[in-house]
């Protein structure tokens, strides 16, 4: 169970391996270390990265800065998965989005990226413990116990 956040190309995204080599550079120019889908970042965060997505259990001021970048480095705009009907835009996105799209909102740096997911992040993960917490021992009823064995 993750919290996605997707990337969406512009007219100035690269295509294919342009894209990807955009990715690698900036985990690397961060410290982020990449084993097949896992990025695990130098502040002990990561996701699992899914060529445009990013599969979230921790948010952290470290992930924003990757994802920040990555949408900088692809002139992508960022679709939380927040239930609000907007994109992400950072300042260094020349692009345009395609015809028909999301209202676009600026995001400035990756602290401002962290403040728009936080909310819907704390909201996802306090439904994600909910769903994923023990139940409750069941009560036995009085006949169960009247026929059940030592």
């Amino acid at each position: 169970m993750s919290f996605d956040v997707f990337l969406q190309a512009s007219d100035a995204t690269p295509d294919g391996p342009d894209f990807d080599q955009a990715v690698e550079v900036v985990l690397a120019s961060l410290g982020a270390q990449r084993n097949g889908v896992v990025v695990v970042l130098r502040d002990g965060g990561g996701f699992e990265w899914f060529d445009g997505m990013a599969a979230l259990r921790g948010l952290t001021p470290g992930t924003c800065d990757v994802l920040f970048a990555i949408a900088e480095a692809t002139a992508s705009f960022i679709l939380p998965t927040d239930g609000k009907d907007r994109a992400l835009r950072t300042p260094g996105n020349p692009g345009q989005p395609p015809e028909d799209f999301l209202p676009i909102e600026p995001v400035g740096d990756a602290m401002a990226l962290y403040a728009a997911l936080a909310p819907a992040f704390e909201t996802w993960s306090d439904y994600r413990d909910q769903a994923l917490a023990d139940p409750p021992p069941r009560k036995k009823s009085w006949l169960s116990q009247l026929f059940s064995r030592p």
